[in-house]
């Protein structure tokens, strides 16, 4: 027991009072002369008795009071054991809703299991103990901001919103989630904060193999002022051998194209489980239209396959094109995957001719144009952009003049030096989501580019000029192309050496770019000893790419290689993809409209993965309305609806693959863990270990006095008046008749 305020118990002597009272009273005597008193001696005696217990229990309730009093002032404060309590506890549930835990082992989900482990471990909770629950996805939340009292009734409430949790097709970072729960401030009134957390022990989530999360989670751990322990509470696994497939992932070489355009689409197949698969069949659809079926043969362990399909879109707008896997086997919800299409009907492209030629067929920019279907005026057949562009072209002098907005892509051919003005111009345009493509020829030199692109490194070009290398009219002292990075986007296609033939690609002459000024520059292509011949940078949301040889056969043979077409086409597309809104995006992806959703009047609402629906308003923080929507914590599709036009517009958040993958924590890691500090592994639920020495919290009982004090007060009062009337009686007179 301690005392908040020992300095009143300085009146513990106060009690001698009610003694000193009690002895004095004692010496009182009275005498009664009474002719009879042979026959009241008997009662008296039984009255005197009566009396001398009255007066102790008067004596008693005396020194009683005092002592409330005394006690009162001074504040004691009791440890909560010593009142019948548990030590109450701070705990904390971490919930891992992470796709493995939608694993169906012998018709149960484990997930299911997972809720029957949280139900035993509320009836654990005592009323002195507080309850928080955090939900680990990838991005672990609190269910709520604040603890709750574990009351019968927050109880119900919290059973009930956690029964109402689904597995998603999400992550589940366990290792943030437990940082977050340590970073949070202690309850000093608990004597003990208890992290039970609730998965399945999948090895993903873990960052067993990243020492800076768990270095933070053991300093944490170190740092609280009260015992902490860290109890990981697995599911049951039954099953100790199980197939999975997976459609990990969906490629293609770009999402957005133009209609009637063919696209192929390549779906990557992993048995992800311990078991051998049998065979299947992988289903496709665009939307709800059945695209045709690849088969799947039986795959081991760990083996991976390619299935494709290719499909023309029709029409213009968004299209969800997606795979199925038709079996059933251990984790169902990674069967399929989505990717969403954008489909426009014609790209407008900004050409800008350099050249003083007359006749566009006849210079750098003829190529150019050929490659995107473009037809001669007054050649007698009507204008067709096969390739689904729109291209227009002015000279450098009317680029001034230009509203660059209006275009995709902007491709500078062979351009003379511009002024500070338009330069400034196009960074902005760039800067903007505009894409830029710059392809040099002897229109500039290396101080002029370096002036008016590099701009000493705040430029659009990443890289600046060296000198020009090389002689055109020499046709016998040429480079050769490497085969470019058939992992980026826009090379993709141009490094299939076995349908195209960039490898045949002759350079003459070009400007030679100094790459020691940037060693983490993107190069998109390079010439056989290693030299960059295209390279690229993001600004902003844009992209610009400088190409060090003109688009003419005046310093190459590139425009006569089958790989021309291909280039041209493939990187204006990636360089207009920025100005598209994207509908496939990683996780936590902010989701933007684009203007034919915006522009229509009336609410926009949302659909999520797990069904729900949001109403939403645009937000008026630009001269345009503009939508963005920045909950994308959960993979899956989202659908944006305008309530004006019933116009949709569907998003799909990717999941990472390696979820599907339901390889346990192995014993050395579940070893290391446990050897951590407040780490304790399964089976202790949210009892503490008698080895513990923890800190009894105290409870103050200040009031307590003070309410029993008022009861003896008034019990003493009763018991002295009754006392009162029973020594002194009020005898009526007694009246002789004669």
């Amino acid at each position: 027991m301690s005392f908040l305020s020992p300095i009143f118990l300085l009146g513990l002597p106060l009690v001698a009072i009610p003694i000193g009272i009690h002895l004095l009273n004692r010496r009182q005597q009275k005498v009664l002369n009474w002719g009879a008193m042979q026959f009241l001696a008997p009662a008296s005696t039984r009255r005197r008795r009566l009396w001398k217990m009255s007066d102790l229990l008067l004596l008693l309730l005396r020194i009683l009071a005092i002592l409330f009093i005394v006690g009162a002032l001074s504040r004691p404060l009791l440890p909560v054991t010593w009142l019948g309590h548990s030590g109450p506890r701070s705990v904390v549930l971490v919930i891992d809703p992470s796709l493995s835990m939608a694993a169906n082992e012998e018709g149960e989900i484990l997930f299911d299991r997972m809720l029957d482990k949280m139900d035993g471990l509320l009836e654990e909770l005592s009323p002195s103990d507080t309850l928080q629950v955090i939900i680990a996805g990838d991005n672990p939340v609190w269910m709520q901001e604040l603890p709750v009292e574990a009351n019968p009734s927050e109880i119900r409430r919290i059973r009930s919103q956690i029964r109402q949790l689904e597995p998603t097709l999400g992550g589940a970072n366990l290792t943030a989630a437990i940082h977050r729960v340590l970073d949070t401030p202690e309850d000093k009134e608990k004597m003990i904060r208890i992290i039970n957390v609730l998965s399945d022990g999948q090895s993903v989530g873990w960052a067993m193999n990243d020492a800076t999360p768990w270095a933070e989670i053991n300093r944490l751990v170190e740092a609280q002022e009260r015992p902490t322990l860290i109890n990981l509470d697995f599911v049951d696994q039954a099953v100790s051998e199980q197939a999975n497939l997976s459609v990990d992932e969906l490629r293609t070489v770009r999402t957005v194209t133009a209609i009637n355009q063919p696209v192929t689409v390549e779906a990557l197949v992993h048995n992800r489980g311990t078991k051998a698969t049998a065979a299947s069949v992988l289903h496709w659809y665009s939307e709800d239209e059945s695209l045709g079926i690849s088969s799947i043969p039986p795959l081991a362990p760990g083996s991976l396959m390619t299935v494709s399909v290719t499909h023309t879109f029709d029409a213009t707008g968004h299209f969800d094109l997606w795979c199925e896997i038709d079996i059933r086997d251990v984790l169902d919800e990674d069967n399929e995957a989505h990717l969403i299409f954008t489909i426009t009907d014609s790209l407008p492209v900004l050409i800008v001719d350099g050249s003083s030629q007359a006749d566009p067929l006849n210079t750098d920019v003829g190529y150019l144009l050929a490659s995107l279907g473009f037809q001669e005026e007054g050649s007698g057949a009507s204008p067709t952009w096969q390739s689904g562009f729109l291209p227009k072209l002015v000279s450098t002098s009317e680029l001034a003049q230009e509203t660059l907005e209006s275009y995709r892509c902007i491709i500078l051919a062979n351009p003379h030096r511009l002024s500070r003005s338009v330069s400034d111009k196009l960074q902005s345009y760039v800067q903007n989501g505009g894409g830029l493509w710059v392809s040099l020829g002897d229109a500039i030199t290396p101080s002029e580019f370096n002036e008016t692109w590099y701009r000493d490194g705040v430029g659009l070009s990443p890289l600046p000029l060296i000198t020009t290398i090389g002689d055109p009219d020499n046709r016998e002292a040429f480079k050769h192309l490497q085969p470019p990075n058939e992992s980026h986007p826009a090379t993709q296609l141009l490094a299939d050496l076995q349908r195209l033939d960039i490898d045949r690609v002759q350079v003459f002459r070009r400007h030679q770019f100094d790459e020691l000024q940037a060693l983490e520059t993107s190069v998109l292509l390079r010439i056989d000893h290693g030299d960059a011949l295209a390279v690229e940078q993001g600004i902003g949301r844009g992209r610009a790419i400088f190409l060090a040889t003109p688009l003419g056969l005046t310093w190459s043979n590139f425009p006569v290689c089958q790989s021309y077409v291909a280039m041209v086409h493939e990187w204006i597309w990636y360089l207009a993809a920025p100005s598209f809104p994207r509908h496939n995006l990683a996780l936590g992806e902010a989701i933007l409209l684009d203007a034919s959703m915006t522009a229509a009047q009336g609410e926009l609402s949302i659909q999520l993965p797990n069904d729900t629906t949001l109403d939403i308003n645009r937000q008026e923080n630009s001269p345009k309305q503009v939508f963005r929507f920045t909950k994308t914590q959960e993979p899956g599709t989202y659908t944006v609806t305008s309530a004006a036009n019933g116009q949709r517009s569907p998003f799909v958040v990717i999941r990472d693959p390696n979820e599907s993958t339901l390889a346990k924590l192995d014993a050395a890691a579940l070893s290391k863990i446990s050897q951590m500090p407040g780490f304790q592994i399964g089976g202790r639920n949210l009892s503490v270990p008698s080895d513990l020495e923890l800190e009894i919290p105290t409870t103050p009982i200040a009031n307590s006095l003070l309410v029993t004090l008022l009861a003896l007060v008034v019990g003493e009062l009763v018991l002295a008046a009754w006392c009162t009337y029973q020594r002194n009686p009020k005898i009526a007179a007694v009246t002789m008749e004669g």
